[in-house]
């Protein structure tokens, strides 16, 4: 089976797996997991961004019944703002991507990516810690130059990093790849989790290492992996009985050989 968004994607799946909820305490700049397109809209709104500034982006899937090609319909796959602003000449401001999950059962906000630069008085690195500890709490990893939160606290951390799209999410959890198929019935760490629902949402930081180095540049990165895996895995099995559908009524009008 060949499916596609923006790009080539091949997946196999196998079974029938439930949409985990999408729902979370973090946030980045006011914005949480689990937040439709209009919350979410109303979110960056809210942070001072735009409504101009503020692009979507639609996407489909790209299947083929053996002989034809067909296409889902479209959905909202991502939403993209910024709030610049010169000062001393140099640009000071916020870069937000925003991803939601496919359908069926799709449409919350998965992924959240924010970039803040800030070359002109930035705080110092050790300042931006301290802010994020008082925001968030003690970090469940701590490591140089990237915190990480886990949600919740004890769930297991199944990614190295916070993914920011679907093939990371899913590559930690099965064997294949978008190229070679997702084979679900083949687990990276059978010990480890048997599905996305298990694993934790993460949000983390990438920020400078030095506590007096000042942090012009920070990322964000606040990912629902349960939340975008579980949808993906029912996106699959959507884009099969599409197929499925295609093919059936390509073989209804077939001729028959002449012999």
């Amino acid at each position: 089976m060949r499916f596609s968004i923006r790009r080539p994607l091949v997946a196999l799946f196998a079974g029938c797996f439930s949409v985990a909820a999408f729902a979370a305490e973090l946030d980045i700049a006011g914005l949480k997991l689990g937040m439709s397109p209009a919350q979410a809209k109303a979110a960056l709104v809210a942070f001072g961004i735009a409504p101009a500034r503020i692009q979507e982006s639609r996407s489909s899937y790209r299947y083929t019944d053996g002989v034809n090609s067909h296409s889902t319909a479209e959905f909202l796959d991502r939403m993209v703002a910024d709030k610049m602003e010169i000062r001393n000449g140099l640009r000071v401001g916020d870069t937000f991507n925003l991803h939601f999950a496919p359908p069926p059962k799709g449409g919350q906000l998965v992924m959240i990516w924010r970039k803040t630069d800030n070359p002109v008085d930035p705080p110092t690195v050790g300042e931006y810690r301290t802010a994020l500890f008082d925001k968030y709490g003690k970090p469940d990893l701590d490591r140089p130059g990237s915190p990480i939160w886990l949600d919740p606290h004890g769930a297991v951390n199944c990614t190295v990093n916070a993914p920011q799209n679907v093939s990371s999410v899913m590559s930690s959890i099965y064997m294949g790849s978008d190229k070679t198929g997702w084979r679900l019935n083949h687990l990276r760490n059978v010990n480890k989790v048997r599905d996305p629902s298990q694993c934790a949402r993460m949000l983390e930081y990438t920020i400078p290492t030095s506590p007096n180095q000042p942090a012009k540049r920070v990322t964000a990165v606040l990912t629902d992996v349960p939340g975008w895996g579980t949808a993906y895995l029912s996106t699959l099995e959507w884009i099969e009985a599409q197929r499925q559908a295609a093919v059936k009524a390509r073989e209804s009008k077939a001729s028959k050989p002449r012999l």
